[in-house]
Parts: C-alpha cells; sequence; structure tokens
C-alpha cells in the first residue's frame, strides 16, 4: 500500500486550484459576453430602430419632392434634411443616407414613381467586444411611392386607348356636334385612329382632335366642319397615353367595404354578387355589381344621381329611356372632403380583346352626365338625339345616329391632390 507524503496534499490543491482560475476565466468571459448581448445588442436595435424612423422620414420627404415636379437636387436635399432632423446626418458618426429615385433595388427598381432611401449606421462596441471585435453596423432601407396630384381641368373629353384597333375613335351619324368649353385643350385623343364624320351630314366638331397615326377624313369632306374654320386635325402625335385614370378608378374601391364603399351613405350604397336587370324601378345612389348589368324599362333616376360600377358590361337598350347624373352626395358631406363625387356614371371593368366587342353599349334617347369609363373594352353610344356631358375613356369608342351632341366636360372627374405614402 501506497503512503502519502506530507507535500501530495499541498500539490493536489494547488492543481485544484489553478483549474477553478481557468473555469472561473472562461466563466467570466461568456458573463461578459451575455453582458455584452444584452447591453450592446440592445443599443444595436434602438439604432436599428431610430435609423429606421429617420429612414422613412426621409423616403416621405424626397417623395413628396417629387410628387410636386421637384429636381433630383431637391428630392436629394429634402431627404438628407430629413434624415439629420431625425438624428442621422450623411457623412457624420460613421452614417450614411443615400437616395435613389428610381430605386436600384427590390421590385420598384426603375420604377420612377418610387424613391428608395438607405441609411448606414455604427456605434461604438462595449462589452461586445471580448467576443466580437468586428463593427456594430446597422442598414436601413425604406421606399416611398409617390401618386401625382391630378387636375382634370386640361383632360381631353373623349380618349381612346388602343393602339391597334382601327377606328379607335368613331364619332358617325347626322346633324351631331363635339365640343368643349375649353377649345385651348384637346377635345379627342386617340392612341391610334380618329374617324369623324364618315357618311353623317352635319357633323360639328369644336375642339383640338389629335391621334397618334391618323384623323380621317381629311378636311375635304364637306359633311364636317371643325371649329376654328380649317383647322386640321393634329395626327402623328407622340407619345402614346397610359390610361390616365387607372389609379383614380379601381373596381375594388367600390366593392363593400372597398374605399369608397365606406363613405356611400347608408341606404345609398347597394351592392350585387351577379348580374342584375333592374327595371320598375327608381335608381339612386351607388350600384355595385359584380358581374353584368342590363337596365330594363320604365326606371327613374331621382336625386342625388346614379353610378353604376360592374366587374362586367352594362347595357342599357333604347327602351330604358333615361335622365340621369352621376351620384353626388349632400354638400354637408361634400364640405368634408375633398370633392362631392367621384364622377362616374357608368364604370364597367369587363376585359375583351376584340374591337368591336362591348363593355358599355347605350342605346335611344338618352340624356346623361358624368364618366363613361370602360378601360379593358369598348364604348358603344348610338340613337337619336343622345345627349353626355362629360368624359368618356375606353379602349375603343364608337357613336353612331342623328343629332348626336356630347360636350366635353372633363370637371366632372373631381381633382386630387398629391398622394404620398412609404410602400416599404
Amino acid at each position: 500500500m501506497k503512503t502519502l507524503t506530507k507535500s501530495e496534499p499541498v500539490t493536489r490543491r494547488r492543481a485544484e486550484s489553478g483549474q477553478a482560475i481557468v473555469l472561473l476565466a472562461v466563466a467570466l468571459v461568456a458573463l461578459i459576453g451575455i453582458t455584452g448581448l444584452a447591453i450592446d445588442g440592445g443599443g444595436l436595435f434602438f439604432l436599428q430602430r431610430d435609423a429606421q424612423n429617420a429612414a422613412d422620414a426621409a423616403a416621405v420627404a424626397a417623395t413628396y419632392a417629387l410628387c410636386t415636379h421637384g429636381t433630383a437636387a431637391e428630392m436629394n436635399a429634402a431627404a438628407q434634411t430629413a434624415a439629420a432632423q431625425n438624428g442621422f446626418t450623411n457623412g457624420q458618426a460613421g452614417r450614411t443616407v443615400t437616395v435613389s429615385n428610381p430605386p436600384t433595388n427590390g421590385i420598384k427598381a426603375g420604377n420612377s414613381s418610387y424613391i428608395q432611401v438607405d441609411i448606414t449606421a455604427t456605434k461604438p462596441a462595449y462589452f461586445i467586444q471580448v467576443v466580437y471585435k468586428g463593427p456594430l453596423k446597422v442598414s436601413v432601407r425604406a421606399i416611398g411611392y409617390c401618386q401625382p396630384a391630378f387636375s382634370a381641368s386640361d383632360f381631353p373629353g373623349i380618349v381612346g386607348l388602343s393602339t391597334t384597333c382601327n377606328n379607335t375613335v368613331n364619332w358617325d351619324g347626322a346633324g351631331g356636334s363635339v365640343s368643349t368649353d375649353d377649345p385651348t385643350h384637346a377635345l379627342i385623343w386617340s392612341n391610334y385612329e380618329v374617324k369623324i364624320g364618315g357618311g353623317g351630314q352635319d357633323n360639328d366638331v369644336s375642339g383640338i382632335v389629335q391621334a397618334v397615326t391618323s384623323v380621317t377624313p381629311p378636311l375635304s369632306d364637306q359633311n364636317t366642319t371643325y371649329d376654328p374654320a380649317g383647322g386640321l386635325p393634329q395626327q402623328n402625335q407622340s407619345p402614346v397615353m397610359s390610361d390616365p385614370l387607372s389609379d383614380l378608378y379601381q373596381t375594388s374601391f367600390y366593392a363593400p367595404g372597398g374605399s369608397v364603399a365606406t363613405w356611400v351613405p347608408s341606404g345609398m350604397y347597394h351592392s350585387f354578387t351577379s348580374n342584375w336587370s333592374p327595371s320598375n324601378q327608381a335608381l339612386s345612389g351607388m350600384y355595385y355589381v359584380d358581374g353584368d348589368v342590363s337596365l330594363g324599362n320604365n326606371l327613374t333616376y331621382p336625386e342625388p344621381g346614379l353610378s353604376i360600377i360592374a366587374t362586367g358590361e352594362i347595357r342599357a337598350a333604347a327602351s330604358a329611356r333615361f335622365q340621369a347624373h352621376y351620384y353626388r352626395y349632400s354638400q354637408q358631406q361634400a364640405d368634408n372632403r375633398e370633392s362631392g363625387s367621384t364622377g362616374v356614371l357608368f364604370f364597367a371593368n369587363k376585359t375583351v380583346t376584340n374591337c368591336g366587342t362591348n363593355a358599355i353599349q347605350v342605346s335611344g334617347e338618352q340624356d346623361m352626365e358624368g364618366l363613361i369609363y370602360a378601360p379593358n373594352g369598348a364604348v358603344d353610344l348610338s340613337g337619336d338625339h343622345l345627349t353626355l356631358h362629360g368624359v368618356i375613356v375606353a379602349q375603343v369608342i364608337s357613336t353612331s345616329g342623328s343629332s348626336l351632341v356630347w360636350v366635353s366636360e372633363p370637371s366632372v372627374i373631381p381633382p386630387r391632390p398629391p398622394l404620398v405614402t412609404l410602400s416599404e
């Protein structure tokens, strides 16, 4: 049996003491790391939050400058000022603020209606540097969207959107007139062709007629007179006009719960989930139809007017005679809003691929006021003594009959201030 000497317990105690020191050092490093994670990590979190707030403010400021026709320098200055006011000055304290219009990253890249603001920032490390030697850095991004202000004061009264359909705008018939209250602005615009007069007699056109391709017949057609006399319609115009109302009018705005539907007073808003064929009743207010609309006989249209929005087509036959203007809510409501109405009389969102297929068809002796809008289809107006005051926008527009009277009144479309939003 081995006998312990007096020195062995001392040596063991020293070895155990050395192990304890190593374990204590490891525990201390871990404790400092955890402390650093809590303190430096928390500081990094707050830095990222503040940087995101600054990026959002900078994006809004820059986008507003974009919406009010600011230059690139003005957009950048607006963003830098907003970021600095929120504690992030470009080039100071390890912080950078970069403004891009259009954005250079993401799904909005290349779209000039958007502005991208990127902010990077660093902060000193404290406890965490025991286990992490790199810089503490955050990178944030904000994307702003500008929906420009809209005013219909210089808006054409008839806009044919198709770039391929012959006779994109075809005003035919006898004894008709097309006019505008402001002769300095375009009366008719077509992305392809305009045909006025045809075989009809004594048609008068008072205003500017413009087409990307051609306007026919020429002035040698004695059945059509132009005001000013001898004024040649303007053809070979550019560029093609994209739908100017696509942001303003979408069927989802009018669907139950939509942004427009929610402000229509109770009893004035009506929705249908399938095809709708009213007859023998009074129609007043706003009607949203998820399907087709066929206006029948014996209908009346009392105040405050009528708006029909359909995902399908809208038809009003000659037997469904009416005198109707677009729905307008009360003046008390209008006082609390930018406008008293959306200006819509008929809005049909049916998509058609055939140039001759109609989304909106009205015939007979009708008297209408408002916007007739078929962004994906054709509008056909026909009959005797049919009158319209307002605006027509569609892929293809055609009229026929006698004594057709159309007066351009873009004022039915309410103005809209610039809209600035954060999209990301």
